[in-house]
């Protein structure tokens, strides 16, 4: 099933398939499902689908995807095609070398994606944080029992945390579970993240779990190593630098 040029717009599923094998190509295609579903890879009784979706050439895809427990769904996204995730969705096989955009949450709800298996091919995934301590919320990708590889860029937008210390792990932005793994390097930011007078770092976790984490003890010791060290923005600086410059002429006044 090819689909080049246009738009697809369902009042139900976008794309559906129950007991079926699908091998769907969109090429410069805008892809919506009105009812919230991108996609569903259902099984029909005892009968599982299998269902390859493959968007390239600048397709836009919005909605959510979902397979249930015996079918596949493996997703392939391509240079500079976007899927706009409007809902939590559930994936085998995640490829992406385009943008995985995590809509904004509502009513303080965000939203994860689950999939097996995740290879980044120099892809963006953009999330939503509230920046603050080690139990604020975030959208988050979650790895179920396989490995994330390659090479990904997170870009983290900040829904309106305020600055504040994180002094556990840091806020959690990529989850293993049942067995999965993340490779060292897997993940780095975009760009500088902040939050009033801080500045996190992202860091990879023994457990192969990733952080945000504006201090340095959160992974000391972690084994994986964080892509930027945490530091105070240029305004705090400023006002560090103001309060020794104090400190130095009250000493001398002594």
């Amino acid at each position: 099933m090819t689909f080049g040029g246009g738009s697809l717009t369902s009042g139900q599923d976008a794309l559906h398939a129950e007991g079926t094998v699908e091998n769907i190509t969109l090429t410069s295609t805008q892809v919506t499902g009105n009812n919230g579903w991108l996609i569903q890879s259902l099984a029909s009784g005892t009968v599982p689908s299998v269902v390859n979706l493959s968007a390239s050439d600048s397709t836009l895809m919005t909605g959510a995807a979902f397979s249930d427990s015996i079918s596949t769904l493996n997703v392939a996204l391509g240079s500079p095609s976007t899927w706009s995730m409007t809902g939590n969705s559930v994936v085998t096989t995640t490829t992406n070398a385009g943008v995985i955009e995590y809509a904004a949450p509502v009513a303080g709800i965000y939203k994860t994606l689950t999939t097996n298996d995740y290879v980044g091919q120099s892809g963006a995934i953009k999330l939503n944080t509230w920046l603050g301590n080690d139990s604020s919320p975030s959208d988050k990708l979650v790895i179920n029992g396989g490995a994330a590889s390659g090479t990904t860029t997170l870009d983290i937008a900040n829904t309106g945390g305020p600055d504040a210390l994180t002094t556990d792990k840091g806020i959690l932005v990529v989850e293993t579970i049942n067995g999965g793994s993340t490779a060292v390097g897997a993940f780095v930011l975009s760009s500088p993240v902040t939050a009033g007078g801080y500045s996190y770092a992202l860091y990879r976790n023994t457990n192969g779990n990733w952080y945000l984490s504006n201090n340095p003890k959160d992974w000391r010791g972690s084994g994986g190593g964080a892509t930027a060290v945490p530091a105070l923005n240029p305004a705090a600086l400023a006002l560090l630098a103001v309060a020794l410059a104090l400190m130095v002429f009250r000493q001398r006044r002594w």
